[in-house]
């Protein structure tokens, strides 16, 4: 299945409308994010949170197939999720050209994928999601601490569940030590035996993708400036390649964006502050522009939320966060 640019532009943008939808039906407020002209144009990057006291906080990545999205999308997503305190996920509808069931949490790496109409069940808990797709195979989570008691209360020995599975006594053992994943046929199986409350629900909330801090090779003065400033602050520090922003930082549970010139980067400064200012209602994040000389000439609604910092000032500013 191949679709043209015309056709796939138009079916993200239908995506795109079932996500606002849903994000206005589950009471979550959100602001798209856009991206410079030389990312990839197949999907669309958006910042959620909800406006109840749970304090939710989302990054989603829409694509038509989550193929689609490269290796260094997926850590730009993990990075500013990581810096931003919101979870990631991607919402597509294929996975390699094939259908993403409903109520199947598939994994691109670490970061979740689903199809849309499973967004609604996630965000309102509605129906508890079981069935995560690891490397092609479906597998169920099940809790090891409630198999043990059910286990226990229901009478079975070790070996008696081991011979209904085809394992050993050994295996059975470790199972209960932990939580772990089971294929869907052995996961029916131990469910029949034990009961459905052994299984584990997939909770995009507690879920951690693991984002390692990478530092690029500097490719100006002012990224060498801002790297020689982070040097002796126990900070996780992320380069970004493909969003508005230029590096997050996340520093004794606070989230630091920067935006600053750079060769690479198609975005004018002013660019890159507007779209800071798009996110200006998370009041918990610092977002800066480092400017060289001249005033950056931007609306008061714009700069309202914005530190303006010189190269000069950049290291006394983040001393000052600590």
């Amino acid at each position: 299945m191949k679709f043209s640019d015309k056709v796939s532009s138009r079916l993200l943008g239908l995506m795109f409308e079932e996500v606002h939808k849903e994000m206005k039906r589950s009471n979550f407020k959100y602001v798209r994010i856009e991206r410079p002209e030389n990312a990839n144009r197949r999907s669309i990057d958006i910042i959620a949170w909800s406006q109840d006291d749970s304090k939710k906080r989302i990054h989603i990545k829409i694509t038509l197939d989550t193929t689609q999205v490269t290796k260094d999308e997926l850590e730009d997503l993990k990075a500013m999720s990581k810096a931003t305190g919101s979870k990631p996920i991607i919402i597509s509808e294929f996975e390699r050209k094939i259908d993403l069931h409903d109520e199947v949490i598939y994994m691109k790496g670490d970061v979740p994928a689903i199809n849309p109409s499973t967004l609604s069940r996630l965000l309102e808990k509605s129906k508890d999601l079981y069935i995560v797709s690891k490397r092609g195979e479906f597998i169920v989570m099940i809790s090891g601490e409630r198999m043990k008691k059910k286990r226990e209360e229901l009478g079975y020995s070790l070996g008696e569940i081991a011979e209904r599975l085809g394992v050993s006594r050994k295996a059975v053992y470790e199972y209960e030590r932990n939580s772990f994943g089971v294929k869907i046929d052995s996961a029916e199986e131990l469910l029949d035996i034990l009961g459905e409350d052994i299984a584990e629900p997939f909770d995009i909330f507690s879920h951690e993708a693991s984002a390692e801090p990478s530092l690029l090779q500097p490719t100006c003065k002012t990224e060498l400036e801002v790297q020689k400033a982070l040097r002796g602050l126990s900070a996780d520090v992320y380069s970004m390649r493909k969003t508005f922003f230029d590096m997050a930082i996340r520093i004794k549970g606070r989230g630091i964006l920067i935006g600053y010139e750079r060769p690479s980067s198609s975005l004018k400064l002013s660019e890159k502050a507007e779209e800071f200012a798009k996110i200006s209602e998370l009041k918990d994040l610092k977002k800066i522009i480092i400017i060289k000389g001249n005033k950056l000439e931007l609306s008061p609604d714009t700069q309202a939320d914005l530190d303006l910092l010189t190269e000069d000032q950049i290291r006394e500013a983040l001393r000052n966060i600590i």
